[in-house]
């Protein structure tokens, strides 16, 4: 597995930049670098010298969705999460309206049995409605039978992702 990352120093604002190839230059004459290696040492050895995965950070979502096809990198990522099987946790992801090209990926995902769904501070405090509400439609999109979704809810707080 090959990773891509952009040097960060190189960035004024924290918006994407994608390059259709590696090499190719953006506008500003920064370019994508192609790492070897194994995932977690491309990471650390990235992170180690001031450089992050490549990601779409604003927009709306047929902005998002515009970059992400003219990334061969992360149009791999995104096809990715519409074969993933079994049971997916989502922590840190709010569902919002200019995410709705992950929210529809996920829904529309077949594969998918179960859906656990990270929230702070609990289900009844108002500004956790919005992505509650976008959970259960999906839930309720998938209907019964041989395609239906589980969701369920999970404290985020409680998750140790990053160890």
């Amino acid at each position: 597995m090959q990773a891509f990352f952009c040097n960060v120093d190189t960035f004024e604002t924290p918006t994407l930049r994608t390059a259709r190839r590696v090499g190719q230059p953006f506008v500003d004459g920064t370019r994508v670098i192609k790492k070897e290696g194994g995932p977690t040492r491309q990471v650390r050895d990235a992170l180690a010298n001031d450089m992050f995965p490549l990601i779409v950070s604003e927009g709306t979502s047929p902005e998002k969705m515009t970059r992400i096809q003219h990334s061969n990198y992360l149009g791999r990522g995104f096809r990715s999460i519409a074969k993933i099987g079994g049971t997916l946790y989502l922590y840190g992801f709010a569902m919002s309206a200019n995410d709705e090209h992950w929210t529809r990926l996920i829904e529309g995902n077949r594969a998918l049995k179960k859906l656990f769904v990270g929230i702070y501070g609990g289900l009844d405090k108002p500004e956790n409605q919005p992505l509650v509400n976008r959970a259960l439609a999906i839930q309720e999109s998938r209907g019964t039978g041989r395609t239906k979704l589980p969701v369920g809810f999970f404290d985020a707080a409680s998750a140790k992702v990053w160890g």
